[in-house]
């Protein structure tokens, strides 16, 4: 009966521990390039990551990428449904981005 109710605690506890983890990516926006195409970049609430989103005109539109570190480095995840063309050119341009690079673009937003 205990293990039961642990599990019960357990699984009432886990959703709120996620919650409490949550990013927030409201910094800005910057108007910047990305592969030809306009994106609004805007920075996140860690302080060390950004999200992309397709600004209007954009052929890649709707679309986002999330630029975050991880083991050292940083990860380029994106999804959408626009023109696979500009969101690939988008992407590799985002790859090129430097840790340096990425702090400029955070340090920018926040006096957006």
């Amino acid at each position: 009966m205990k293990f039961k109710n642990l599990i019960f605690a357990f699984l009432l506890l886990m959703p709120a521990a996620s919650f409490a983890d949550a990013m927030e990516c409201k910094i800005g926006p910057l108007d910047m390039e990305f592969g030809g195409n306009k994106w609004l970049v805007y920075a996140c609430s860690d302080g060390k990551s950004i999200v992309a989103v397709s600004a209007p005109g954009n052929p890649a539109m709707p679309f986002f990428f999330s630029v975050a570190p991880k083991n050292g480095s940083y990860t380029v995840a994106g999804e959408g449904n626009g023109d696979k063309t500009a969101s690939k050119s988008a992407y590799e341009a985002l790859l090129k981005l430097e840790k340096r690079d990425i702090e400029e673009i955070i340090k920018k937003a926040k006096n957006a």
